[in-house]
């Protein structure tokens, strides 16, 4: 999904159930932001650059006047978790994963101790109903609207 940019009624005003409205900012590449002519245009963000270097840092045009209040961008963010190939470090996931990884090595523990096929069987379907669980946890979900109509008195050809 695209940013949208949020323009603050005034400037004490935090509450973001009351910006003037939303603009869609739109990503371009570093040969679309040279092209531009006037980096320095003032107005709504309609364009954004993402520069991933050590930092990450957004360049927008144009650029929010003081007249906008300046306002707020909103970007999806996307963790990429930490590599554990330490085994004194601690695992860098969500913490629905936590069950589904304590009964998978579980399962693994049971297998390499030789124990019973019930038992390790059991830990085994276990871990596998946590990881789909976790898998549904993990899913980003967009809002849910219900849109109802209905006929009324108002409608056109409605009447009778």
């Amino acid at each position: 999904t695209s940013p949208l940019y949020r323009a603050r009624t005034d400037e004490t005003n935090d509450d973001k159930t009351k910006a003037q409205g939303e603009t869609l900012v739109k990503q371009i590449d570093r040969e679309a932001w040279q092209r531009l002519s006037n980096k320095g245009a003032e107005g709504r963000p309609t364009l954004f650059l993402a520069l991933r270097n050590a930092a990450f840092v957004v360049r927008v045009w144009p650029v929010p006047s003081a007249s906008d209040n300046l306002g707020e961008i909103r970007f999806q963010m996307h963790q990429f978790y930490a590599d554990t190939a330490e085994g004194d470090k601690d695992i860098d996931l969500r913490p629905f994963w936590n069950r589904y990884l304590f009964y998978a090595l579980a399962h693994d523990l049971a297998t390499a101790n030789s124990l019973d096929v019930q038992h390790r069987s059991a830990l085994n379907k276990r871990a596998e109903e946590l990881k789909t669980k976790a898998r549904m946890y993990a899913n980003q979900r967009p809002m849910n609207y219900a849109h109802i109509q209905h006929p009324t008195g108002w409608q056109k050809g409605s009447r009778r």
